[in-house]
């Protein structure tokens, strides 16, 4: 029998062949998007190609011989659920193609939406549709994004040579926004596009969908060795996958006019930590435009006010399904949504990314359900022993993230306000590149740098990761940028208007002298102080007088055993209550499964050859025992001079 390498989902339990256990195989996003078909979620259907199809391509340069022949068989299932055929000229199916790997890297990988879109389907669409606007929409989005996406790494082609020409043509005809161009003027620009399309890959472009459809997989499978992806699990220490799958979703449409919206959320703030849901959404567009970071977003609260009564009730089963959501992860979840004409349909479901207040705050209402700022009844989803083993030592070391001296700021006056998406303050000189970035921070470890765009791309990672804080003139608190930041917890800053640059140059000498060259800002993050008090100092004491509560590992002399690794960690924040050094004692090649524990009260790691169990082992600075022994069950006799030799090794 041939081995499995597509999987269905969408139409219910009975048609769904996996759920949320088949992470590795299916990649978060498709074990997620499987998992809320099972569970009756609004989910367009589709079908997903594992990580091991990925893998093999990495290694051998071509797919599985049955891969193709299991996406062919499983279009022609999501063609017959669907009752459309992919870019038929009559009725044509229309579809995403999506990168998804077993750990969340936003943005970091290709997508491509409208795939299907044809010179003959566009006819077909128009006229299923009513919508001729959103017919030509679709069509010049889906040329930039196969432009860029599929044809870009192997030609000249890039988005910006396609933003230029929708610059032009709204210069052309006055339009503010996008929006504001008609069917015939985008009709005029999708053959501005066909002729940058072919002017940089000297050919056509390609109007046989199944041929779109193989090209696109390429393209999502070799994003995954792209630099910035690269870069990204680098950075935040993703190690031990074997790639990325790849989901082939149903397209459902928030651009076909002003009753279709699309948009991000999360089921509480990922930077307060405060229990309420928040998010931004776009009326009249699609989900890139969104995470992206190229259009302003309106935040979620704005979508119970709508004009359009469909939106209105769209927006009440939102919030409910997120509810739901949360309760069924027993974690915070970041979703995207798209409704088409009143419709309800949820794109994606993954555990939110959060700043460590967020974290701690999180950790700490969901086991004790009640509010830590106002004291109100929340639903209780954790017990405290999981609540504990969610917050990591890094998230408590940002409970002192820097914020300005109170008295120095009251002295001063802000010259511009924008949107926070992330935590603490941040100053430093100000960089326009992303490589420029990273090569200061290489010669110049101390130097502070604020890294200023128009916008951010996924090829900016590097120069994100060496930036004390962002700065952008574009983009909302969930954009992937924003995110992706947050995760890092260097401070974003969306400013409407700042930067008037359409181009990607950077600014000359004398354009920087007449800006300030040091910069310095604020997010309301730090307003987790609320009316009461209470700051971030007080949810730290707080943590540590709850998680005292929680019966601490046995301790012997000054060495305090936690937990054989391979049973999971736990996490380090038990031991924040008393002042503690933390070792990490564990072979080389697992480091990165538990590197993301160590973080708080300056901890040292080492690795130590020889131990053949990888383990966990706290050293306390208030006593010593003159023989500083460690005996356990399972555990090597380890001296304190051998811990301290490793330390300085």
């Amino acid at each position: 029998m041939a081995k499995k390498f597509v999987y269905f989902y969408g139409g219910g339990k009975k048609m769904t062949d996996g759920d949320r256990s088949m992470r590795e195989l299916l990649g978060g996003k498709g074990a997620n998007l499987a998992e809320m078909s099972n569970a009756g979620v609004p989910v367009p259907p589709g079908f997903t190609v594992s990580t091991e199809a990925c893998g093999i391509y990495e290694k051998q340069g071509a797919y599985p011989k049955e891969m193709m022949q299991q996406v062919k068989k499983e279009l022609a299932k999501l063609e017959k659920l669907e009752g459309k055929k992919l870019g038929a000229a009559k009725n044509p199916l229309l579809v995403s193609v999506r990168s998804g790997a077993a750990q969340s890297m936003p943005g970091m990988m290709d997508t491509v939406l409208n795939l299907g879109m044809n010179d003959k389907s566009i006819q077909g669409f128009i006229d299923v549709t009513g919508n001729a606007r959103a017919g030509w929409d679709c069509y010049r989005r889906f040329i930039d994004m196969f432009g860029d996406v599929v044809m870009g790494p192997t030609s000249t082609l890039e988005h910006h040579h396609f933003e230029e020409a929708l610059t032009s043509i709204k210069k052309k005809y006055k339009a503010k926004q996008d929006t504001d161009l008609t069917a015939e003027q985008l009709e005029e620009l999708v053959g501005d596009y066909k002729k940058i399309y072919k002017k940089h890959v000297k050919d056509d472009f390609p109007q046989d969908p199944m041929k779109q459809l193989e090209y696109s997989i390429n393209a999502v499978f070799d994003s995954w060795q792209t630099e910035r992806a690269v870069k990204y699990r680098i950075l935040n220490k993703i190690t031990g996958l074997i790639g990325t799958a790849v989901n082939v979703q149903t397209m459902v449409f928030g651009n076909m006019g002003d009753d279709c919206a699309t948009g991000v959320a999360f089921t509480r703030d990922g930077s307060t930590g405060e229990a309420k849901p928040m998010g931004e959404y776009l009326v009249n567009a699609q989900g890139e435009d969104v995470v992206a970071g190229i259009r302003t977003p309106q935040n979620l609260d704005d979508l119970a006010h709508e004009s359009d009564k469909g939106l209105v009730k769209a927006g009440a089963q939102l919030l409910k399904t997120m509810k739901m959501l949360e309760k069924h992860y027993k974690y915070p979840q970041d979703v995207e949504f798209t409704i088409q004409q009143g419709k309800l349909y949820m794109l994606q479901t993954r555990n939110a990314k959060r700043v460590g207040i967020a974290g701690v705050r999180w950790a700490v209402e969901m086991a004790t359900g009640q509010d830590v700022i106002t004291g109100e009844k929340q639903p209780k989803l954790l017990n405290p022993k999981t609540a504990l083993l969610t917050v990591t030592g890094s998230d408590l070391e940002q409970l002192l993230f820097p914020i300005f001296d109170a008295k120095e700021e009251a002295k001063k006056t802000p010259f511009v306000t924008g949107l926070p998406a992330g935590p603490g303050a941040a100053f430093g000189e100000i960089v326009f590149d992303s490589h420029q970035a990273e090569e200061i921070k290489k010669k110049h470890p101390e130097k502070n740098l604020i890294l200023v765009r128009h916008e951010t791309s996924p090829e900016d990672v590097g120069g994100m990761g060496a930036a004390a804080g962002i700065l952008t003139s574009t983009g909302g608190m969930t954009s992937h940028a924003a995110v992706v930041a947050r995760g890092w917890v260097s401070a974003v800053f969306v400013e409407q208007a700042i930067l008037r640059s359409t181009t990607r140059r950077a600014p000359s000498p004398l354009e920087v002298r007449r800006l300030k060259p040091v910069i310095s800002f604020l997010s309301t993050a730090r307003l987790v102080r609320s009316t009461r008090g209470r700051s971030p100092t007080n949810l730290h004491r707080l943590w540590q007088h709850w998680s005292r509560e929680i019966k601490r590992p046995r301790s012997t002399g000054s060495l305090r055993c936690i937990r054989r690794f391979p049973n999971g960690p736990t996490s380090i924040a038990r031991l924040m209550s008393e002042p503690t050094r933390i070792l990490l004692l564990i072979q080389p090649q697992r480091s990165h499964l538990v590197l993301r524990e160590l973080a708080c009260a300056g901890p040292s790691i080492c690795s130590l050859r020889g131990i053949e169990s990888p383990m966990f082992v706290g050293l306390s600075s208030r006593k010593r025992t003159k023989t500083g022994m460690l005996r356990s069950r399972n555990y090597s006799r380890i001296s304190e001079k051998t811990l301290r030799e490793s330390l300085r090794r």
